[in-house]
């Protein structure tokens, strides 16, 4: 399979949220990307530059790009960005996060998977999560699967988050 940056349209999705803290209101502006790379080399190098050229503060990867070394990692991380993941040997159906790494952003452990995870950016007076939910087209029980992930978080958790998806729905024969 072959394929090509220039078949890539990625959605730079803006989240600003109004923070609130005891003696004031702050408002946080994070530039963030969706992207699924479908394990595209190129797309992968196209990424790494556009994140640089348009100042991302956070990359939310499906099927990211990641060659195993022994473990899985990606390639084109653009210098001051982590790599935040859990990939396994199925990394190409995964999902990867790349952060700024001034937002010193923590994956958050409970809610870490090859599909999906989480990561947590806390300033002190500002906290945020963002999550990358991955449900590939072969997921037997789509509904299932993400109720066993929202299970595993708390109330308050959700309220400070925003998620981030690619999702496959199976289509019957009937369909």
């Amino acid at each position: 399979m072959t394929c090509s940056a220039q078949s890539y349209s990625p959605t730079l999705t803006p989240v600003n949220r109004t923070l609130h803290n005891s003696t004031n209101t702050k408002t946080k502006s994070l530039k963030c990307l969706q992207i699924n790379l479908r394990h595209c080399r190129a797309a992968a190098l196209s990424l790494s530059q556009l994140i640089f050229d348009l100042s991302i503060n956070i990359a939310l990867l499906q099927e990211p790009y990641a060659i195993s070394d022994p473990l899985p990692r990606l390639k084109y991380v653009p210098p001051g960005y982590d790599e935040l993941h859990s990939l396994l040997e199925d990394h190409a159906y995964g999902v990867a996060i790349i952060a700024r790494k001034s937002l010193k952003a923590t994956i958050v452990p409970q809610c870490s998977s090859n599909s999906a995870m989480g990561v947590k950016i806390n300033s002190g007076q500002f906290e945020q999560f963002l999550f990358s939910i991955y449900c590939r087209p072969s997921l037997s029980n789509l509904d299932a699967s993400l109720s066993a992930y929202f299970s595993q978080l708390t109330k308050q958790t959700i309220e400070k988050s925003v998620f981030f998806s690619r999702l496959h729905r199976k289509k019957s024969v009937m369909e």
